[in-house]
């Protein structure tokens, strides 16, 4: 099978690997699509703390069911549209049982920890699989773990249905959020970012999207939520700046989610925290559970319009290098896919 290996930071090359053998419990999916994640960039670039070459790279995949190998697992054929939740856990620990693996001291996490699904076949825990509408658009389809993101961020966040919300960093992983919270129910949808084409994006996609460098930004989101700041407030951009405004932001008795990767020695406004009784939450990845309710969601098709209008480009695999610079120089790719077949 074909495989996209990191042989070197900054450094991609198609190879060829045999087909991974199957175990008892395990699946193997034939990949149609892969998205490029902004920690792919990341790691390709040398800036991940930990995860380094050679390896393959990637986590956001759908594709077609090729072989299933469980006698506990069951409602799948050969053939059926799907995916798998792109992490591995103990299985046996507080956290897993308890259905937040992700929190698991042992996770992996395909691309980071382990080879990802840069290739024509990936296996998985045949546990993790999800199964997915063959009419909807692929590209869509393609969405579903930035999308199961977006789910795990907004359940964290105990958002309401009316209740506005502020969203810091207008990237993809921002615009998901725009899109779920709006799904379900969401008031007001703020956000606020620096780039005048994300910005612009934003503003096309139908959402109010504020430039942090406007000499009236202060005022204008003290204006738009009623000078009272916002009940849910998501720190996407993983910046001091990003941090700052989280907390000017948020209104008394609030809730700050944390899902931007901020720098070691980052500050916050502990005060207005404690004065305030800002509550704020951390999020990893997202457990099995919201990954699976994201493709429920995608499933239904009710915000599938709108999340088509995430996908900037897709490059066949023997373009995946040129994919790569073209993320890191064009502020105007919102999600780069890789198509496989």
């Amino acid at each position: 099978m074909k495989i996209v290996k990191m042989t070197a930071f900054n450094e991609m090359s198609i190879q060829e690997e045999p087909i991974p053998e199957l175990k008892e419990g395990e699946a193997l999916i034939k990949v149609k699509y892969v998205g490029v994640c902004g920690s792919d960039v990341h790691i390709f670039e040398g800036k991940h703390p930990t995860a380094k070459p050679p390896m393959v790279l990637g986590h956001e995949f759908y594709g077609e069911l090729a072989d299933i190998k469980s006698t506990n697992v069951t409602g799948f054929s050969i053939g059926d549209r799907v995916s798998g939740h792109p992490l591995n856990s103990c299985g046996y620990c507080e956290h897993c049982m308890s259905g937040h693996e992700n929190l698991c001291k042992n996770v992996s996490i395909y691309g980071v920890h382990k080879d990802g699904c840069y290739a024509e076949y990936v296996k998985i825990k045949a546990e993790r699989l999800v199964k997915l509408n063959k009419e909807a658009d692929p590209e869509v389809t393609a969405l579903l773990e930035p999308l199961a993101v977006a789910v795990h961020d907004i359940r964290r966040s105990g958002l309401q249905a009316g209740e506005d919300i502020f969203i810091i960093g207008a990237g993809t992983i921002g615009l998901m959020l725009a899109v779920m919270a709006e799904y379900n129910g969401a008031g007001k949808i703020i956000l606020t970012d620096v780039d005048e084409k994300r910005i612009a994006f934003g503003r096309e996609m139908g959402y109010t999207v504020l430039n942090a460098l406007d000499p009236d930004y202060d005022a204008k989101v003290s204006a738009l939520s009623g000078g009272k700041g916002f009940k849910r407030v998501f720190e996407v951009s993983g910046t001091q700046a990003g941090w700052d405004n989280m907390t000017k932001a948020c209104g008394s008795g609030g809730t700050i989610v944390l899902i931007g990767i901020p720098n070691q020695g980052f500050k916050v406004d502990v005060v207005s925290v404690v004065l305030r009784e800002i509550e704020l939450k951390g999020v990893r990845i997202h457990p099995y559970n919201h990954f699976r309710a994201a493709a429920e969601i995608l499933n239904q098709g009710k915000i599938n319009n709108k999340l088509k209008k995430l996908v900037s480009r897709v490059y066949p695999v023997e373009n995946v290098s040129q994919a790569f610079k073209d993320i890191h120089n064009d502020k105007t790719i919102v999600k780069a896919l890789i198509q496989f077949s």
